[in-house]
């Protein structure tokens, strides 16, 4: 801009100078007032351009258009695809499928996949991210294995339903190589490309990516860590128990006696003449009184 502008100034005092002096060239009548003036602003106009800062605008710089990694017959194909339908049958995501299963390049090799943390925008604005490679996280929820009825040159696909703590949609991922190990409930990280967004019902609504596989799986972690509480708790079970029956060994509660349930050590003898002379033979014999007590 500062160049432009350079440039205009030197050729404005050139034009400048040219017409002075066919103004002021011989035989040509003009009084000496009508020159002063003519020469002091032609003058000042130089002066002014040549001393004026230059500009500080940022030169405008052409931005390079966006890489596509897709050939231009897949995102013709793509275009085409309807958004908020269940399925995803259509001709523009096979396509796609067809291309990574072909590609040896993963999605994104060439254009830097999108990071999506808020999964809304896909749902706000799904025309925007059509064909583009994408990056997700999220839980798997559901893991199936199948292949296409109506294509199935293309081989088994392996499909992850995937959710995220408050993110108000799922997201479909359609693996081209085996994932039926990956475990429910596993931590998962995607990089494909986005196809479309579906409406599983109302209200519900699932984005849909193709992708080789995963990049990271975190399988099971939550019930790693929390291992050591069974073993804990366990433990102090068993502590408990092993505790009450000493105490209750230790600590004995005597209950009232039952006269019904009393019983004598020796059996009762049949003879009590025998009896009652031993105990006659063993009492003191009684005094007679005295007379002079009388």
């Amino acid at each position: 801009m500062g160049r432009r502008r350079r440039l205009l100034d030197q050729h404005s005092c050139s034009a400048i100078r040219t017409a002075r002096s066919r103004w002021l060239q011989p035989g040509r009548s003009v009084d000496r007032v009508s020159q002063a003036v003519f020469c002091c602003a032609a003058i000042a106009t130089c002066a002014v351009a040549q001393t004026a800062p230059p500009s500080t605008e940022p030169v405008a710089e052409s931005r390079p258009a966006v890489i596509h990694e897709l050939p231009a017959e897949i995102r013709a194909s793509l275009d085409e695809i309807e958004d908020f339908t269940p399925n995803f049958d259509h001709t523009g995501y096979y396509k796609v499928l067809a291309y990574v299963i072909a590609s040896p390049e993963p999605p994104g090799f060439r254009y830097p996949p999108i990071e999506i943390d808020d999964w809304k925008i896909l749902l706000d604005r799904p025309s925007e991210f059509r064909g583009l490679p994408i990056t997700i996280e999220g839980w798997v929820e559901r893991n199936t294995c199948y292949t296409h009825p109506q294509m199935p040159e293309l081989g088994q696909v392996c499909q992850l339903e995937l959710s995220r703590g408050r993110q108000p949609i799922r997201m479909t991922v359609i693996c081209t190589t085996d994932a039926s190990d990956i475990p429910l409930k596993a931590k998962v990280r995607v990089t494909g490309y986005f196809v479309k967004m579906r409406q599983l019902k109302p209200g519900q609504f699932a984005g849909l990516i193709v992708t080789p596989g995963p990049k990271t799986v975190e399988r099971d972690v939550p019930t790693k860590a929390s291992a050591p509480w069974n073993w804990i708790i366990g433990a102090t079970a068993v502590g408990l128990v092993f505790g009450w029956v000493l105490l209750r060994r230790a600590v004995s509660v005597r209950r009232p006696l039952d006269p019904h349930m009393l019983r004598a050590r020796h059996p009762a003898s049949m003879n009590l003449a025998d009896d009652l002379s031993e105990w006659a033979e063993d009492q003191a014999p009684e005094q007679a009184p005295d007379d002079d007590s009388r």
